[in-house]
């Protein structure tokens, strides 16, 4: 069995956004194709399933670009990228599984700046990712598992380019610029678990992960006279993680999701510090509640543990403090329409979404939003 499929979207996106007399005006346009060709087949009567997939994705964008205010700039960066991969899965015996995937990608940037120097520069970058995986199913909706991949990610364009704004620490205007020194940033990642479902009424999913990230693209705002995106030598992330899902009646079900993660810098000027806004626990839990056939009724909790501010990569700051959040959501299907009502944070817990600590007395923190209902209605025809 063979199938081909393709997948293509065209885009143009404008925006208009004013910071203290700072005027940022992107146009963005993008055009993308992805034609992709599936094939299966069987081998010695069976015994031996194997899946091939190849593709190709082409990507082709350009963003026009003007922000300032006592300095304008004026800049056109095209993005172009190529990726070829080509995946196998082989199922042995019902049993045994393996994975392998390469994909190999080239991307070529050009930066075309009117004012307020004129300069065009163009680069190219080219990275291969790799994916390998090993299974075993000690029964039919059950296995244990071992995945390895080597990712990696381009610099997107707002990473290059920084738009002009006012710095209100040391109340100037700080004006755009554009940084065409970075790179790709690339990982090693390693997850081993297990996923089980042998029982009707429930299952789990467990795993431990380990992420060796080189290069990794963040904002230092250390780096220069007004801070700059740049690739820090070396990050790691590991941790475990953990998924129940059980059904408690007949028409009430529960979940339950834990991650414990550590983030750290390794190696550079702030080796051993955590990496900031990435909280060590998560913890997601919920029901789900089905009395009749149109109505559905979900209950979900999330708490989120202490996190580092943003920004504050020698972690000298204090810390964003941690958040429990429940929601209510109220679904009632009548035919082909459907009446969502929400309340958000229904229980009007008081936090801070996010926070910056950019050194002694400049701390920037942005509250959530409190309790807020919300209606929505869709249809389908």
């Amino acid at each position: 069995e063979t199938i081909f499929s393709c997948f293509s979207t065209y885009r143009n996106r404008r925006s208009r956004a004013v910071n203290w007399g700072n005027l940022s005006e992107p146009d963005i346009t993008s055009f993308e194709v992805k034609p992709k060709v599936e094939s299966k087949l069987e081998l010695m009567q069976g015994l031996i399933e194997n899946k091939v997939v190849f593709g190709v994705d082409y990507f082709r964008g350009k963003n026009d670009i003007f922000s300032g205010a006592s300095v304008d700039t004026n800049i056109d960066i095209y993005k172009t990228t190529v990726g070829t991969y080509l995946l196998n899965k082989v199922l042995i015996d019902k049993r045994f599984i393996l994975n392998g995937g390469v994909r190999l990608d080239h991307a070529k940037y050009v930066f075309d700046q009117e004012k307020p120097d004129v300069f065009s520069e163009t680069i190219y970058l080219n990275e291969t990712a790799i994916n390998v995986g090993i299974g075993y199913k000690y029964n039919d909706r059950s296995q244990i598992y071992f995945d390895y991949a080597r990712s990696y990610r381009y610099p997107v364009v707002d990473e290059f380019f920084s738009y002009a704004y006012y710095d209100f620490w040391k109340m100037v205007n700080v004006p755009a610029f554009v940084n065409t020194s970075l790179k790709p940033q690339t990982a090693n990642n390693f997850e081993i678990g297990i996923k089980d479902n042998s029982f009707d009424i429930v299952n789990f999913k467990m795993d431990y992960y380990f992420i060796d990230t080189k290069n990794e693209i963040l904002y230092d705002p250390a780096s220069g006279a007004f801070g700059a995106n740049v690739n820090y030598p070396n990050t790691f992330r590991h941790g475990l993680e953990l998924e129940v899902n059980g059904q408690l009646f007949d028409v009430v079900s529960a979940f339950l999701n834990y991650t414990y993660q550590q983030a750290k810098f390794a190696g550079g000027s702030y080796s051993g510090k955590n990496i900031p806004l990435v909280p060590s626990d998560k913890i997601s839990f919920g029901f789900n509640i089905k009395p009749i056939e149109s109505v559905n009724i979900d209950l979900i909790s999330n708490y989120v543990g202490q996190r580092v501010a943003g920004s504050d990569m020698d972690n000298s700051g204090p810390k964003l403090k941690s958040a429990f959040v429940t929601d209510l959501n109220i679904e009632v299907k009548v035919k082909d329409i459907s009446i969502v009502g929400s309340i958000k944070n229904m229980f009007g817990a008081k936090y801070f979404s996010s926070g910056f600590h950019y050194g002694p007395g400049a701390d920037y923190y942005y509250p959530a939003s409190e309790r807020r209902y919300e209606l929505s209605v869709s249809c389908v025809f």
